[in-house]
């Protein structure tokens, strides 16, 4: 997948309201042509207008934040149901993930840990205690 940047998102993301409004020009000027230079400009600004409401809403959602959410390396959670070498749950913020433990012992319910990797949607963690 071809990761493109915000602005040119945004740009890419705008451009039906321009050739909209080149079509709605031309159609105006082959039925009104007297009135095609008042109608160009009430147009222009009004597309200048939406494309900067636009750029207000948008343009800070436009950004590649996908990996900013899931590293989760050196947070701090709690163990939810009992961590293993094999298996376990520990609570991360709001969320819950499949963990492991990353000394071969079990982790009680309740026990404070540190994420020390991530492999997919699985952590290895550690009790905070030893870090």
């Amino acid at each position: 997948m071809v990761s493109l940047s915000p602005r040119l998102k945004f740009i890419v993301i705008n451009l039906d309201e321009v050739l909209l409004l080149v079509i709605a020009l031309v159609i105006i000027y082959w039925f009104l042509p007297e009135l095609i230079v008042q109608i160009a400009i009430i147009g222009a600004v009004g597309l200048a207008v939406i494309i900067a409401v636009k750029y207000r809403l948008l343009y800070s959602m436009l950004g590649d934040t996908s990996g900013r959410y899931y590293d989760i390396v050196g947070m701090r959670g709690e163990v939810v149901s009992e961590v293993t070498s094999t298996d376990g749950r520990v609570r991360i913020g709001p969320e819950i993930w499949h963990a492991r433990s990353e000394n071969q012992g079990s982790l009680p319910v309740g026990t404070n840990v540190v994420v020390t990797k991530r492999n997919g949607l699985v952590i290895y963690v550690m009790p905070a205690e030893t870090v």
